[in-house]
């Protein structure tokens, strides 16, 4: 094992190591440091918690203890005088996994600090103290939670317009989508086949352009027995619910919910443009 460490001016210096990594050290500033690295001596803390986590986690593994995080926490005192060498290093390791058995720990911890850990055990020939300590930390699923299936994407979208016929018209021979069901004067539902856009006239003054919200967005469902499956799937997860599902008159079932933000969106089985 090897490392060469370069000068690079003032009190700074960069370490290469034998396996090719480099990192930079640096002086304190009342002796012209820069702080554009860490200082020696907190490399040797570094070298020591490294040292002894690989034996930690290591150990743990073997154990087979689910573990999802290791944090080594190493603080040390220096004698108050020429040379400041170390007196006391303390490690606390902070272990968070699922059912941690705090036999295992404290097994893996007093093997690295009795057998393993190289660096520590030579400290403490050098007349530190070296002392360990845990923590087990219960961990936090933060996956993201399953879904129910049937989500075919976004293709449904409804408007509040204030001139019903010239939007029909519009969205009929220019964009050359089709009238689906027309329930009655002020409600029109069309389709281009694999979507559904609902125009419903306005009894109030629209707000500017820049203003204007959407009426609801609507994700479309594959199954119609989907629908009650999203419904409880937002429930549990605390989302504002506005209705229960039910089926409509043109044989769509579906439910509102409102996103963070307020705005209406519908979950909706609607049968000439759901798979199933």
């Amino acid at each position: 094992m090897k490392a060469t460490v370069s000068w690079k001016g003032n009190v700074s210096f960069l370490a290469t190591t034998g396996t090719g990594h480099s990192v930079w050290m640096d002086g304190p500033a009342e002796k012209g440091g820069e702080n554009r690295g860490s200082r020696p001596m907190e490399m040797l803390l570094v070298g020591i918690g490294g040292c002894s986590s690989f034996d930690v986690t290591q150990t743990l593994k073997k154990s087979r203890q689910d573990v999802s995080d290791c944090v080594c926490e190493v603080t040390a005192e220096r004698a108050d005088a020429i040379p400041a060498v170390f007196t006391a290093i303390h490690l606390n390791f902070k272990v968070t996994g699922k059912n941690l058995d705090p036999k295992k720990v404290d097994r893996a911890v007093t093997l690295s600090a009795e057998k393993y850990c190289s660096a520590s055990i030579m400290m403490q020939a050098a007349g530190a103290k070296v002392t360990h300590s845990f923590e087990c930390i219960e961990s936090v699923d933060t996956a993201t939670p399953s879904v129910p299936a049937g989500i075919q994407g976004l293709h449904h979208i409804a408007l509040f317009v204030p001139n019903l016929e010239d939007c029909v018209d519009f969205y009929q021979r220019v964009i050359g989508m089709e009238i689906e069901w027309q329930p009655d004067a002020d409600n029109v539902y069309m389709t281009s086949g694999a979507d559904n856009l609902a125009l419903h006239r306005a009894t109030t003054t629209q707000a500017p352009a820049s203003e204007q919200k959407l009426d609801h967005i609507g994700f479309v469902i594959e199954k119609v027995h989907q629908v009650q499956e999203w419904y409880d799937h937002l429930q549990k997860n605390n989302v504002v619910l506005k209705n229960e599902p039910k089926t409509h008159r043109d044989g769509a079932t579906s439910f509102y919910a409102a996103d963070p933000a307020g705005n209406l969106v519908q979950f909706i089985h609607h049968p000439p443009i759901s798979k199933g």
